[in-house]
């Protein structure tokens, strides 16, 4: 398994309100799978957007 993340103190924006913004993101990946998840993080506000709202997004490969 591999396992790739960027988190909020390494990836910082300007988003597009002005404010600075942390970004997260994580990708695992696996035999015959993938799953992947990302959000922005505003501090005080909370989440800029979560991406699926909860959990992973989970690809399987389906074999022939």
């Amino acid at each position: 398994m591999t396992v790739l993340e960027v988190t909020q103190e390494a990836c910082r924006i300007t988003a597009q309100s002005g404010r600075e913004m942390g970004i997260n993101a994580r990708i695992v990946i696996s035999f015959g799978r993938i799953e992947y998840s990302e959000s922005g993080w505003l501090g005080d506000a909370g989440y800029a957007f979560k991406v699926p709202g909860a959990g992973a997004y989970e690809f399987e490969r389906v074999w022939d």
